[in-house]
């Protein structure tokens, strides 16, 4: 991802409602700026509907829980796409308890929140976000370090009609006393996509837990990491939920010494049905970390695709200390989740995982939050095509072109230039709109098994200035010259 710089607002008083630490809160409405404001709550109790508010990167400790009007509004951070602005764009929840922000009877609104993090929410039931009677849109937050005493520490949907759409989203080190660290729904149908959620706990149900929930959805999304004290390590339905998880990670997911039963998806309930149906998904453990309970009605259907191999993470999570260190989740070139995702899977406009990356980059979809992009595809020509091994000669040259929408080859980081993945070049040139590389030619002899007559299929990569991979492929003819069977072709053709 390109990161961009981040403005840090005015230090401001503590005012009204809201504490900011740094920072300050404009209303827009067709992108215009109509007026600024102290407190985040009096910003969205001033928006008109359809207008935005926007919060610059600060710490903003609340006294009361940010409640949404009943009109159609956005609450936003400057640069939603930008990590760096979201995790300083800080909304502290209220110092003696309460939620950090509510959705309240807005079943007939567009309220969107993104580009936040939310944090130290705690309540009886949910901490960070609760929603009832809402479904909004909540996308490129990190909602992380909320605690509740009974569920849903991140988020609670109260009821049927609460049913948000999380995108880009982090839930972290949320911490449920009862049931689902991060997120808890009670007849809603939740829908959560190319999010991350790592690092949460609760009694059962580690990171999820869904009671009646209709049709929740876990789409696209790496679950990692989270603790469970008696059952489920990741997810737990009860009753007649029906939840849908495709293209998703399950790893790290562990429940405590002397918990009930060792899983990482549990199901529940005495009606007959199915509880969850799970496609092209990495699970740890395999089939036997998938339970239902004996005595129950429910079944989890696991359907196809899904693999039970290491996802190979750059870096796995790390609980030796005692405490908790995050990992990076992001996938290594030979991850067998990449292109292993749904075949008829179609991304929607705009799709990004959690880098904003496309999605899909390759063939078909990665599975999990990570979308690993395929290298730029540059054209390369060797010379010489045709290699004499037996006779003299000091380089081999690549002429590299890019025929691609957005980058040139201009934009070449050119030490990053090497040949076969271990050789660096001794120069490299610009020619208008070709790259000139010289090799060494014996870097390239040495390391290959000297034959007669070989094709040498050869790979010159490299990155962008962004770090964006691009590679090409082309092709050397290795042979020996004899100089008996040359003599004799020069002489017929010239004395005969």
């Amino acid at each position: 991802m390109k990161y961009i710089g981040l403005t840090i607002g005015l230090t401001l008083a503590v005012v009204a409602s809201t504490v900011a630490a740094e920072g300050v809160v404009r209303v827009m409405v067709d992108d215009q700026y109509v007026s600024e404001y102290t407190t985040i709550q009096e910003a969205i109790d001033n928006c008109p509907d359809g207008g935005t508010v926007e919060i610059e990167p600060g710490t903003y400790g609340i006294e009361w829980s940010l409640v949404f009007p009943n009109r159609s509004i956005t609450v936003t951070g400057i640069d939603p796409d930008n990590p760096e602005v979201v995790a300083t764009t800080i909304i502290q929840g209220p110092f003696y308890g309460g939620y950090v922000c509510m959705f309240v009877n807005g079943e007939k609104h567009d309220w969107t929140l993104q580009g936040l993090t939310i944090t130290e929410g705690f309540e009886s039931q949910g901490g960070g976000i609760y929603c009832a009677n809402a479904s909004p849109l909540i996308r490129h937050c990190v909602i992380k370090g909320n605690g509740s005493y009974g569920a849903g520490a991140g988020l609670f949907c109260a009821d049927a009609k609460a049913s948000p759409t999380l995108e880009n989203c982090v839930f972290s080190d949320n911490m449920a006393y009862g049931y689902g660290g991060a997120i808890f729904a009670f007849y809603g149908s939740p829908v959560i996509r190319n999010s991350l959620i790592v690092g949460n706990y609760a009694h059962t149900g580690g990171a999820f837990a869904f009671l009646n929930a209709t049709e929740p959805v876990i789409e696209n999304c790496t679950i990692v990491d989270n603790i469970a004290t008696d059952l489920a390590s990741a997810v737990y339905c009860e009753g007649e939920t029906f939840l849908t998880i495709e293209n998703t990670v399950f790893w790290g997911n562990l429940t405590e010494y002397g918990a009930q039963t060792d899983t990482v998806i549990h199901a529940t309930g005495q009606t007959e049905g199915v509880s969850a149906w799970i496609d092209f998904c990495c699970i740890q453990g395999g089939q036997d970390m998938i339970t239902v309970d004996e005595n129950g009605l429910r079944t989890i259907n696991m359907g196809q695709g899904t693999i039970f191999e290491d996802p190979q993470f750059v870096l796995d999570g790390d609980f030796s200390s005692g405490l908790f260190m995050a990992g990076d989740y992001h996938l290594q070139d030979s991850s067998p989740c990449i292109n292993a995702g749904n075949p008829d899977f179609a991304a929607y406009e705009d799709e990004v995982d959690l880098d904003g990356e496309a999605r899909v980059a390759g063939g078909l979809i990665d599975i999990g939050v990570d979308e690993v992009p395929m290298p730029i595809e540059a054209d390369v020509v060797f010379v010489p095509r045709r290699v004499y091994v037996n006779l003299p000669g000091k380089y081999i040259y690549a002429y590299i072109r890019l025929e691609h929408e957005q980058y040139t080859i201009h934009e070449i980081d050119k030490k990053t230039i090497v040949l076969n993945d271990t050789i660096k070049p001794k120069h490299v040139y610009t020619l208008d709109n070709t790259l000139l590389v010289q090799f060494k030619r014996d870097d390239l002899l040495k390391k290959k098994a000297i034959q007669s007559k070989a094709l040498l299929q050869l790979t010159i990569s490299g990155q962008m200035n962004d770090g964006a991979a691009w590679s090409g492929l082309g092709e050397i003819q290795l042979e020996k010259f004899y100089w008996k069977k040359w003599f004799h072709g020069w002489k017929w053709k010239w004395f005969r």
